[in-house]
């Protein structure tokens, strides 16, 4: 199973170390990279990207939020799924988790949107797509 990638990004006031310190919290004991264990195996490889990071990394990816955000770069976390692992509920409990504590939006490899809270919350499939939907990516529709 190959690798597949989640972001998340937050703003409104919101400030690199009150991301640290909320993920510290949600993975005690654990530093950048924060791990996501499932079944005593790491899953989610967490870790928070600087601004310069995101925009020469993810400049196509970062475009969205860009607008979303008023041109304003987001504050982004990237959560790289191993590929041991489906991951699809772990990635959806990070990015609830994130979204429900800080005001932003996320982001997968497999749509061309961003997704709300409401939107993950709901498992809300718009577009023929749901959030983190890697089992039908691009050009192929969702199940229901």
């Amino acid at each position: 199973m190959d690798e597949k990638s989640y972001l998340s990004y937050a703003r409104d006031g919101c400030t690199d170390a009150q991301l640290a310190s909320a993920l510290s919290e949600m993975y005690p004991g654990r530093k950048e990279p924060w791990l996501h264990m499932a079944d005593d195996d790491p899953c989610l490889y967490i870790r928070i990207l600087q601004a310069d990071e995101a925009e020469s990394w993810f400049p196509e990816e970062l475009a969205p939020a860009l607008r979303h955000f008023g041109g304003v770069v987001p504050l982004t976390v990237v959560a790289d799924v191993s590929g041991r692992h489906d991951g699809t509920t772990q990635v959806r409990q990070l990015a609830v988790a994130l979204l429900s504590r800080f005001k932003g939006i996320a982001e997968d490899e497999y749509s061309d949107r961003l997704w709300s809270l409401d939107e993950i919350q709901r498992d809300a499939c718009v577009d023929g797509h749901r959030f983190f939907d890697f089992k039908h990516p691009h050009g192929t529709s969702s199940p229901g």
